[in-house]
């Protein structure tokens, strides 16, 4: 489901001039950074994808093998539990010996 809203919210350059050609962004609102794992890049992000306000904030995930083609993915990380119901924030994905991957994120509650 996120996967196919996020891709419909996309904008071309003609609806958002100010938007650089050769950075990742999502579709719409703001981002965080990439790491190499697997081969690909990937791209962890906070992220709402329904409004370009605070709120509803999920940790999207895209995947690149360049850096300047994104393919969206499913959301890494999402409210699903008490502890982050009302938001998965801020974190940081890294990579342990023998190449396992971590993340760690804040998680809002009421």
């Amino acid at each position: 489901y996120y996967r196919l809203y996020l891709q419909t919210l996309s904008s071309n350059s003609n609806d958002q001039p100010y938007r650089i050609a050769y950075h990742f962004q999502p579709p719409k609102n703001w981002i965080n950074g990439p790491m190499r794992y697997g081969g690909l890049y990937h791209l962890f992000y906070q992220y709402n994808p329904k409004a370009v306000v605070w709120g509803n904030i999920v940790w999207a995930h895209s995947v690149s093998n360049d850096l300047m083609n994104w393919t969206p993915l499913d959301p890494a990380i999402f409210p699903s539990q008490p502890s982050d119901i009302n938001g998965c924030w801020l974190g940081s994905a890294t990579l342990f010996p023998g190449n396992k991957p971590a993340t760690l994120y804040t998680g809002l509650t009421p």
